[in-house]
């Protein structure tokens, strides 16, 4: 246990059994806050989903107790911040039970799984000792208010569990084309016609996730589940996409608003879908050939940002330049589709 004087209060860090947490809550030793039922939902689900692995990352809870309970354990906590995080590791024995009552085999397996790794848990506290009521309040809001959430380019770089954010980050670093057409980082938006980065990597992630959820929907209809292709093939097909895509307009001028419509993103995103449309159910080696096709039938659109077929579709007229911005409504994202399919035969 290591134990300094911080703020002028006592403070240590000590960790706690789920058999511990549980039976102080029972007893009403444990004093928390109001939580939302999603958000208890979502961290239940995502220690559910890696227990196995032992993938569970999350910070210590903050906690204060009674002046001089730091000679030994606290019996007795008032919980200031992970009052999330402690309610689901407490609702977890009721999905243990349900799990172990269940007549079927996975289910009851994990349950028992689960249990005896519940056992072995040790949840960590920093505890605060002698705080006032208003000292913890204020703790409470420094750190619901105060704390920096993680960027996207720093969760798509870091976050390997999260399958969208793997293949884009595979994208940002090993396709060329991509990089030289530009991806924006540094803000969420691409402001155009400024910005002549092709897009926005918030908008990059998009597109990656339209196809890993257009392929998993069609496998889905597949007897054999276990065929779902890997990373590998999503990294491959969307390599194929783009690579296609920089061959309908040149890669250092597709993000030029004042040149090409497709750095209008929802027109980029429209071709993306009629790309992958429907091509789930396919073999790998199909859907590479399906996007490849459906693509090159495409070389006959004149791409120019000043052609009058683009204020056919939903739009406004903005800016000192009076350029035409395509409206990003799913209205409009059918239209273009249907207009995409019509013109590349489809």
């Amino acid at each position: 246990m290591t134990i300094e004087s911080v703020f002028n209060a006592k403070q240590a860090l000590l960790t706690y059994s789920i058999p511990e947490l549980m039976e102080m809550e029972t007893e009403g030793r444990l004093e928390t806050r109001t939580t939302r039922k999603e958000n208890v939902r979502k961290l239940r689900s995502y220690i559910t989903e890696n227990y196995a692995t032992g993938d569970i990352y999350l910070p210590p809870l903050v906690a204060s107790c009674q002046e001089g309970e730091l000679e030994g354990k606290p019996s007795r906590l008032v919980v200031i911040d992970g009052n999330h995080r402690l309610k689901a590791f407490l609702q977890l024995e009721t999905y243990i039970l349900k799990g172990m009552s269940s007549v079927n085999d996975v289910e009851y397996s994990e349950a028992i799984n689960l249990q005896r790794v519940l056992d072995s848990i040790e949840v960590p506290f920093q505890i605060f000792e002698g705080l006032s009521t208003e000292e913890v309040n204020q703790l409470y809001i420094d750190h619901n208010r105060k704390g920096k959430k993680v960027g996207l380019s720093k969760r798509i770089a870091y976050d390997s569990r999260d399958q969208i954010n793997v293949v884009t980050n595979s994208l940002l670093n090993a396709n060329e084309q991509l990089k030289e057409a530009g991806v924006e980082q540094e803000k969420n938006a691409v402001m155009r016609p400024a910005n002549k980065n092709l897009m926005s990597l918030a908008q990059l992630r998009r597109i990656v996730e339209l196809f890993i959820a257009e392929i998993e929907t069609g496998q889905k209809t597949k007897r054999d589940v276990d065929s779902i292709s890997k990373e590998e093939n999503y990294i491959e097909l969307v390599n194929s996409w783009f690579e296609e895509l920089f061959m309908l307009y040149p890669v250092k001028a597709i993000g030029n608003f004042h040149e090409s419509m497709l750095a209008n993103f929802p027109l980029l995103y429209a071709v993306a879908s009629y790309a992958v449309d429907s091509i789930g159910e396919l073999a790998f080696e199909d859907q590479i050939k399906t996007v490849q096709r459906r693509m090159r039938n495409l070389s006959t659109i004149n791409w120019e940002r000043d052609q009058d077929v683009w204020t056919r579709f939903e739009g406004d007229v903005k800016g000192r330049e009076a350029y035409f911005y395509l409206d990003p409504s799913n209205s409009n994202r059918r239209a273009l589709i249907n207009w995409l399919q019509q013109k590349g035969g489809e």
